[in-house]
């Protein structure tokens, strides 16, 4: 006995041409091959077979170089994992880092990449399994030794934490005896990548405003400094109470993704008013290890907004972990805004 599917023909200028509504297909035929099929009306049917009204796309063979040309929305966008080759094109714009991040590996393998960010393959890999279009037929496993482990270096942790992931390090609080500051080395710890080796005094230490690069120091030579006590929070706190309802993605936080410091530092309301600013309504700012955020400026200039360039907490220099030499402290904001390691700032209207 034959199953019949069928199929309404949505595009009302082809069921003029071809004077039908629809059709029925064995679906014998569309598990014929384990490729997806897809109907295409253009060649007509020209031979009176139904066959010519579907064009079934092959599994493919690629070479590294081969894919390299995959790397526009135009040809594709196509990366590799290991031996298997992935269509991303529909993905790229809802790609949860965003979409100048996973063009980085357009036509390349991302496996380096996923070595900087290991919890991909737990969680990136499963939503290839659909984008699956072909092999990487000069795969070398060998390849894969020549990797180097960018978080060797990374700091060692000794505080009262558990710990989801260590590359990157995610570890929350886990002290009973919940104080009103949060011990340093007991602060939860969120990084999105390696920590940069930072190998210069906090004195000497330059960002960059604009198109200018200023010493930490002359910044602190220059303003008032200012101790503000601000508590910090990861969006995904408890999420791990999320999944008693429904499955999600991301480290599964208990309670204990947020702490609370003084901070010093000199508050950015004072370096903006000496920049001239016309129609200006962000300020971005970008971390040594790549991240970006941005905030209104209104927060930024509010005299009580408090938004700090932070180089010390509760008295101490920061620790690597927490931004080590400077970072962004913004009350009231979601942990992802206090960006660590800040290495510029600039106003934009956008």
């Amino acid at each position: 006995m034959f199953i019949y599917i069928n199929i309404i023909l949505m595009n009302y200028s082809k069921f003029f041409k071809f004077s039908l509504l629809s059709t029925t297909i064995p679906i014998s035929y569309l598990l014929y091959k384990k490729n997806y099929c897809c109907v295409n009306l253009d060649n007509g049917n020209k031979d009176g077979n139904l066959h010519t009204f579907f064009k079934v796309d092959k599994r493919k063979s690629f070479l590294k170089e081969e894919l390299k040309k995959y790397n526009n929305p135009k040809d594709g966008i196509y990366i590799s994992y290991k031996d298997k080759v992935y269509n991303v094109t529909n993905f790229v714009k809802n790609h949860p880092g965003g979409e100048s991040k996973i063009m980085l590996g357009a036509g390349l393998a991302a496996d380096p990449y996923w070595n900087l960010y290991p919890p991909h393959i737990l969680n990136a890999l499963p939503l290839l399994k659909d984008m699956e279009i072909g092999d990487l037929t000069d795969y070398c496993e060998e390849d894969e030794k020549n990797f180097k482990d960018l978080y060797i270096n990374d700091p060692n942790r000794n505080g009262n934490l558990k710990f989801h992931n260590v590359k990157p390090c995610n570890a929350e609080n886990i002290n009973k005896d919940i104080t009103f500051i949060t011990d340093n080395e007991d602060w939860y710890i969120r990084n999105h990548h390696p920590v940069p080796e930072i190998n210069v005094d906090t004195m000497d230490y330059e960002i960059i405003f604009g198109k200018e690069k200023i010493k930490l120091k002359n910044l602190i030579e220059k303003y008032k400094i200012h101790n503000i006590i601000s508590t910090i929070q990861c969006g995904g706190n408890r999420r791990n109470e999320l999944n008693d309802f429904k499955k999600t993605n991301g480290t599964a936080w208990t309670t204990g993704a947020i702490s609370n410091a003084e901070w010093s530092g000199i508050k950015l309301a004072h370096i903006l008013n000496d920049i001239p600013i016309r129609d200006e309504k962000f300020v971005n700012f970008e971390s040594i290890d790549g991240l970006k955020i941005s905030i209104p400026i209104n927060k930024c200039l509010n005299p009580v907004g408090d938004v700090l360039l932070a180089f010390k907490m509760n008295g101490e220099d920061l620790l690597p972990d927490h931004g080590y030499p400077v970072r962004l402290i913004v009350p009231g904001y979601v942990g992802i805004r206090n960006i660590k390691w800040i290495k510029s700032i600039e106003i934009s209207e956008e």
